[in-house]
C-alpha cells in the first residue's frame, strides 16, 4: 500500500471522524439541556455511529477494488479500467503524435477536464496557495481538496454533464496516482 493511499485513509477516518463527534456532541448537549429525541432521531445516530464503525473496518481492511464480475482484486476503479481500455481503439492511428494526442483528449473528455477553463484553475490553485512551482509532494488528502473545487465548478456549470462529482474526483485521483506514484 502507497503512502498516498495510507495519507488518504487517515485523512477520511479523521474527517468523518470529526463530523461524527460534532453530532454526538450535539445530541448530548440537547440531552443535557432536558431536549427528548425522537426515536427515530436516536436511531439515526446510533445508525451513523454503527456505519462509520464498519466504514472504519473497511478502510484499515481494504488495499484493492474487488472487480465483482472476474472476482479478482484490482488497484484501479472499473470506470477507469474501463477508460483505459477504450484507448486502445486509438493504436490504429499510424503517427504517434497523433495516436497520443487523440488518448490524451479522450482521457481529458472522460475525466470532464475538457469543461473547466484554464482562467479557473488558475483561481482554484491561487486559492489552495499551489501558484508556486516547488518540489513538495501533496498528499492524497491534499489532491482531493484540490480536485473538490474543480469539479464542484465543473459541475456547477455542467449538470447535465457531470452527475457525480465523487466519481469524477475518484477517477481524476485514480489516473494522478497511477500516473505520478511509483
Amino acid at each position: 500500500m502507497s503512502l498516498l493511499t495510507k495519507a488518504f485513509q487517515q485523512y477520511l477516518s479523521c474527517h468523518v471522524r470529526l463530523l461524527l463527534d460534532d453530532v454526538n456532541d450535539h445530541s448530548s448537549r440537547l440531552l443535557a439541556d432536558n431536549v427528548r429525541l425522537s426515536s427515530k432521531m436516536i436511531r439515526s445516530l446510533e445508525s451513523l455511529n454503527l456505519r462509520y464503525k464498519e466504514l472504519e473496518g473497511a478502510i484499515t481492511n481494504r488495499v484493492a477494488l474487488i472487480h465483482h464480475e472476474t472476482e479478482k482484486t484490482q488497484w484501479d476503479h472499473p470506470k477507469m479500467v474501463e477508460i483505459v481500455n477504450n484507448l486502445s481503439e486509438f493504436n490504429e492511428i499510424k503517427f504517434s503524435a497523433y495516436r497520443t494526442a487523440i488518448k490524451l483528449r479522450s482521457l481529458q473528455k472522460n475525466l470532464y477536464l475538457d469543461l473547466i477553463q484554464i482562467d479557473d484553475l488558475i483561481d482554484i490553485f491561487n486559492q489552495n496557495k499551489l501558484q508556486d512551482v516547488t518540489d513538495d509532494q501533496m498528499d492524497v488528502s491534499e489532491m482531493v481538496m484540490t480536485l473538490l473545487p474543480i469539479y464542484e465548478l465543473i459541475q456547477r456549470e455542467n449538470t447535465n454533464l457531470l452527475r457525480s462529482v465523487p466519481l469524477a474526483i475518484d477517477l481524476c485521483l485514480n489516473w494522478l496516482l497511477n500516473v505520478y506514484d511509483p
